[in-house]
């Protein structure tokens, strides 16, 4: 199925949508891709009538979100999610992907419970209002600007660990079914761009490996691909550095210091 036929981005794309019933977040087009993993999946419609999108990339995203109070913008991360960019008109965010980060998602809207701040909290650092489309609670978020990309502080949403949704929260529950404790994820909080802070090698060469095979257009940001090249010269100083500094043993050097 093309879905570029079916969707198209306009007013409804700054939207990040809570969907319970999506297993994973799904990136649309007010994301911006950092960086593709070296995984693809199948995703399922809700009904059987239609065949499943395959290869469908795993990757990490970012949105950016305007604070409504002061203004400011802010980057949010988004590992692990399932990539359509502008295949699909706005995101999805899997509540328990959020909470497997340690956020806090209230997404019970006040007018059925006045206590409820209808909202995502990155605990000890800020907290998101989402707004209603009818029923449906969302964050509204969009693609964000490369100035943004460069500067903005960043927040993870998701956890960079992989995340199957099959196994995610089998080891909280107990003997009964209960929930137990569960162990969270700090919520991470960086002034770098997360494309330097994990093994940013190994994703650049994933992303241009995908950059050949898949068929949606992908932008790679100068300032991560600067970053990439200063690292590697780095790394070719250090070991021409260290190959000087070591004695070269050999048999003729063993024998004439024995005698």
């Amino acid at each position: 199925m093309d879905l570029t036929k079916v969707y198209d981005p306009g007013d409804d794309a700054n939207r990040a949508e809570l969907d319970s019933h999506a297993d994973t977040c799904v990136a649309g087009s007010n994301t911006s891709l950092l960086w593709y993993t070296d995984h693809s999946v199948s995703v399922s419609p809700f009904i059987g009538e239609y065949k499943p999108l395959k290869d469908i990339p795993i990757a990490t995203v970012a949105t950016a979100w305007d604070n409504p109070k002061d203004g400011s913008t802010i980057i949010l991360v988004i590992h692990e999610a399932l990539y359509f960019g502008n295949r699909m008109p706005y995101s999805l965010l899997c509540p328990n992907q959020l909470h497997n980060n340690g956020l806090i998602v209230n997404d019970t809207p006040q007018v059925f419970d006045s206590k409820s701040t209808h909202s995502i909290i990155i605990p000890d650092e800020v907290e998101l209002p989402l707004k209603l489309c009818g029923v449906l609670s969302y964050l509204p978020t969009r693609k964000p600007t490369e100035q943004e990309l460069k500067n903005c502080i960043r927040y993870d949403l998701t956890s960079p660990d992989p995340w199957n949704p099959s196994d995610a929260l089998k080891s909280s529950l107990t003997d009964e079914g209960d929930w137990g404790p569960t162990t969270l994820g700090a919520v991470k909080r960086s002034l770098l761009p997360p494309e330097l802070c994990y093994d940013a090698p190994n994703h650049m060469v994933s992303c241009l490996e995908r950059l050949d095979i898949t068929p949606v257009p992908v932008q790679v940001h100068e300032a991560d691909v600067l970053a990439h090249e200063a690292e590697l010269r780095h790394r070719q100083v250090n070991a021409i550095s260290r190959d000087a500094r070591q004695s070269i043993v050999t048999s003729k050097s063993l024998a004439k210091d024995g005698t």
